[in-house]
């Protein structure tokens, strides 16, 4: 297993801490929760599916879960796809996948935490939705590093 770098140290800081303000959006707005809330966003980051708020306590399931899962992928990367066949002993090669997992979990729970707060916002008629930026920034957020990290393992691919 690679040696974790304090790069990794803070990202990993980041997803545990998106996980916790997950748990405590929840745990904080539920009673003040109307019984319907958005369920739903389309591309321009508005609302356009409505349910229970029940469905609050399956996000935040989802995030326990991810960061979970992630974490466990972090150390058995033989569960981590990519799109090609990898030499996965070599060394640069789990350094590697160990800063792509990480790099993936802590986008998409910042992303989760951040959909889960517009979302009691927008329950509560606070906001209007996810905002027209979300999608954008999150998907570049996500997949420039991922085609970076995958780029840099390219070299070490079998062919």
């Amino acid at each position: 297993m690679p040696q974790r770098t304090w790069v990794h140290w803070l990202l990993e800081a980041l997803a545990a801490a998106a996980v916790l303000t997950v748990i405590a959006l929840i745990g904080i707005h539920w009673g003040s929760l109307p019984e319907r809330i958005p369920t739903h966003f389309n591309a321009a980051g508005e609302p356009n599916g409505w349910g229970p708020r029940n469905m609050l306590l399956i996000l935040g399931g989802v995030a326990v879960g991810l960061y979970i899962v992630l974490s466990v992928a972090a150390r058995a990367q033989r569960f981590v796809n990519v799109p090609f066949q990898l030499r996965r002993d070599d060394p640069h090669v789990q350094a590697e996948m160990l800063s792509m997992v990480i790099m993936v979990k802590t986008v998409t729970l910042v992303q989760l935490a951040w959909t889960i707060w517009r979302n009691i916002q927008t329950a509560q008629g606070h906001a209007e939705g996810l905002g027209p930026w979300f999608l954008p920034i999150y998907l570049t957020c996500l997949f420039l590093p991922l085609a970076y990290h995958l780029a840099r393992l390219w070299r070490y691919r079998i062919d």
